[in-house]
């Protein structure tokens, strides 16, 4: 019998063989290996919840259990290939040697909710087939699916840029309070529900009843963060209604560190109203106008502006021309 030593990432495609053949005769026979089928990727934290891995979520999510439903029943088979997402969130099922369709699933976790459909692929053989699967993280059990609960979720991230999207360079922020404002106080009230980010900015509310008012109106739920010192909020308050088995586990909210500087208009505003404020005290466009010292009332003879929001005036004497005092003002 004449086998092949195949080495990892091949297979054989030439049978073994039997040989018979006599002293001093010699025998050539081939062996043939094609490279196996591959279909790796990454589980990652989908921070927007669209099932695509963006730039702005590099985060992986490591320990999830990725196989291919071989018998397409929806559940993992401990015979069918798989495997487990590494620290940094990638997997790969190596040791497809039968080209065909494969279906790609994850075996759920209780702690994520996938975002990403099951693919169903077609591999060849030396074929590398690319599947990332996304899941929004949660800090409990998603709620049934068409049950009478909800859930709301997303991420607190710094938003260095003010542009209210998470970019590849801007992470999350943790220990921020996020709350559902029920009576929409913009306060944190005794009884409404809070949740406190994670080490990766993230937060949920999971199990909420879907709210109605007495006429069985839908109302929604006001997602808010409590103010935290050094940061200026970016995004809007997100306004969410939801009905029964549904999910916003999409929720983002930006801050910038610092406040947020003033646009080019508002900026340019400010320095107008500024020059408007110095030119009521000129002398020339507006004579008369001057300032009590004590008992006396001096004229305001010059205004220099000093720039960033400071200036200085001269005053007269009562009788003469010659300038006596300068006194000089910031904050105008």
């Amino acid at each position: 019998m004449l086998r092949a030593f195949v080495r990892g990432g091949f297979f054989p495609t030439t049978p073994d063989v039997v040989i018979d053949y006599a002293s001093g005769e010699s025998f050539i026979y081939n062996f043939g290996l094609a490279p196996q089928g591959i279909i790796s990727g990454k589980v990652f934290d989908d921070f927007n919840g669209n099932g695509l891995l963006d730039p702005g979520e590099p985060i992986g999510i490591p320990d999830v259990q990725i196989y291919i439903d071989t018998n397409n029943n929806g559940i993992f088979d401990p015979t069918e290939p798989n495997t487990f997402s590494n620290i940094n969130g990638d997997y790969a099922i190596v040791g497809l040697t039968t080209p065909g369709t494969y279906t790609i699933r994850q075996v759920p976790r209780d702690d994520l909710v996938k975002t990403t459909p099951d693919a169903t692929v077609e591999v060849g053989v030396n074929q590398n087939f690319i599947f990332n699967i996304g899941n929004s993280r949660t800090q409990g059990a998603p709620p049934p699916a068409g049950g009478e609960l909800t859930s709301i979720g997303g991420a607190v991230f710094e938003d260095r840029n003010s542009n209210q999207l998470v970019d590849p360079d801007e992470g999350g922020l943790a220990g921020f309070t996020v709350y559902l404002d029920v009576n929409e106080n913009s306060i944190l009230d005794e009884g409404e529900p809070s949740s406190v980010s994670d080490p990766e900015g993230r937060y949920s509310f999971v199990n909420l009843p879907v709210r109605r008012d007495d006429s069985g109106n839908l109302l929604p739920y006001v997602v808010r963060q409590v103010p935290q010192p050094g940061f200026t909020q970016t995004t809007p308050d997100a306004v969410i209604t939801l009905v029964e088995g549904e999910s916003a586990n999409f929720v983002n909210i930006g801050n910038a560190p610092g406040a947020v500087a003033p646009s080019a208009e508002g900026a340019a505003g400010e320095a107008q109203t500024e020059a408007s404020s110095l030119s009521a005290f000129d002398p020339i466009t507006n004579p008369g106008v001057g300032v009590s010292d004590g008992e006396e009332f001096r004229t305001i003879s010059s205004v220099s502006d000093e720039g960033l929001g400071s200036a200085s005036i001269a005053l007269e004497e009562p009788e003469a021309d010659n300038l006596v005092e300068v006194f000089a003002f910031s904050e105008l």
